[in-house]
């Protein structure tokens, strides 16, 4: 559902996992800059697993629980993406395991899914 081409040069670079890119676009931007659809670069770095980008946003402490439109938080997309290390990484550094999507799940709710 990724169209890389409606993306900032913020998000694409997260989604993309440009490191080098992001670094760069970070001195001018907000880490925590929300796209149209309120994702953050940690919700297209989770997602896609760039453990690189995912550890170096947090350690550069962005929010780990901001929501995106449909509710969904960075950590649910690393658990509905399956990508464990990032998933993980969040929860280590204190992410909201609990908060419900617009359809009240929880990343658990995800993992469920996954797991069938």
């Amino acid at each position: 559902n990724l169209q890389n081409k409606d993306l900032s040069k913020l998000h694409r670079a997260a989604a993309e996992g440009d490191l080098g890119e992001l670094r760069h676009l970070l001195q001018k931007h907000d880490l925590n800059e929300q796209d149209k659809a309120g994702r953050t670069p940690l919700h297209f770095a989770c997602a896609n697993g760039y453990t690189d980008i995912v550890t170096f946003l947090v350690d550069n402490k962005c929010q780990l629980d901001s929501c995106d439109k449909e509710k969904r938080s960075p950590l649910m997309k690393a658990v509905e993406c399956q990508q464990e290390f990032c998933a993980i990484y969040l929860l280590e550094h204190g992410a909201d395991p609990n908060l419900k999507d617009t359809d009240n799940n929880t990343a658990l709710h995800f993992a469920a899914c996954n797991s069938s």
